[in-house]
C-alpha cells in the first residue's frame, strides 16, 4: 500500500542501522562475493552464529540476537551443520539452532514457502548461498539481476545476506576492486557490497589470511578493510577466526 511519509516515524534518528555494524545495514541486502576457496562462505556462516547467539565477530561488537535461516543451493545439510560445528568449535561456544533448507528449485519458485517460514518462525536474518545457483536465468542478463534482488526484497522485514562470485576480470586481477558476476543490477541493486579477498599464498600450513573490502554502501561510510586469519585444525578439528 501507499503511504503518507509524513507519518513515518525515525526510531534511529536519521543514522543507518546495522546488523553488523557498519558493513551490514538491517532489513536490506548485502552481497557478500568473491572467488572460489576464498572463505566467503564460512564468513557468512560465522555471521550466522554470531546473530544467533549475540556474539561478537572478529571485526566488530556482537550483532542483536536473532533467528537465522540458510538457504543452500549448493551444499547440503550435512556439510554446513558440520561446518558451523567446526566454527562453534572454534569459537568455544555450543552450536546455536539455525533453520535450514536445501533448495532445489530457482528461488522465484521457492519464495512463496520461505515467505512463510520467515513469518512463521519470526527469521530476522536470511542467508543466500549462493545467487548463481538460485537463479535459471543467465547472471548477466539484467531481467535475471532485477528478478534476484526482488525476490530477496520480497523476504523483508528480514535482513539478506547474499553469497556471490566474481567475474573473470576481478578472479584474474588482484589489486583492482572486484565486482560480483553478472548484470550491473545485482551492483546497482544490493544496499552494501563486502568482497572477500584471499591471500595468493598460504604462508602456514593449516592457516589462511583473508581480506575484507567494504566495497559498496548506499548509506553511511564504508567500513575499513578487515584482515583476517582463518586457522583449520584439520578436516574436522576448529575453524578459528
Amino acid at each position: 500500500p501507499t503511504i503518507d511519509l509524513q507519518l513515518v516515524e525515525d526510531d534511529d534518528g536519521g543514522v543507518v542501522n546495522y546488523l553488523f555494524a557498519g558493513l551490514v545495514p538491517k532489513g536490506e541486502t548485502t552481497i557478500v562475493f568473491g572467488d572460489g576457496e576464498s572463505a566467503k562462505s564460512l564468513i557468512v556462516l560465522l555471521m550466522a552464529v554470531c546473530h544467533s547467539i549475540g556474539y561478537p565477530t572478529p571485526w566488530g561488537p556482537a550483532p542483536e540476537v536473532g533467528k537465522v535461516l540458510i538457504l543452500d543451493w549448493e551444499t547440503n545439510a550435512k556439510t554446513t551443520a558440520n561446518r558451523l560445528r567446526r566454527i562453534c568449535a572454534g569459537m568455544g561456544v555450543t552450536a546455536p539452532s539455525i533453520r535450514y533448507r536445501a533448495c532445489m528449485r530457482s528461488l522465484p519458485d521457492e519464495l512463496p514457502s520461505i515467505r512463510e517460514e520467515i513469518s512463521r518462525e519470526k527469521i530476522t536474518c536470511v542467508m543466500i548461498d549462493s545467487i548463481g545457483f538460485a537463479m535459471t536465468g543467465a547472471l548477466t542478463d539484467d531481467e535475471t539481476a532485477r528478478g534476484a534482488l526482488a525476490c530477496m526484497r520480497q523476504m523483508e522485514p528480514a535482513t539478506r545476506i547474499c553469497v556471490a562470485h566474481v567475474n573473470a576480470a576481478t578472479a584474474r586481477d588482484p589489486k583492482t576492486p572486484g565486482r560480483p558476476f553478472g548484470s550491473a543490477f545485482f551492483w546497482n541493486g544490493m544496499r552494501s557490497g563486502i568482497e572477500v579477498r584471499r591471500a595468493q599464498d598460504d604462508q602456514i600450513d593449516g592457516q589462511i589470511d583473508v581480506g575484507l573490502y567494504h566495497r559498496k554502501t548506499n548509506d553511511g561510510w564504508h567500513h575499513k578493510p578487515v584482515a583476517l586469519q582463518v586457522g583449520f585444525d584439520g578436516l574436522a578439528g576448529p575453524i578459528a577466526f
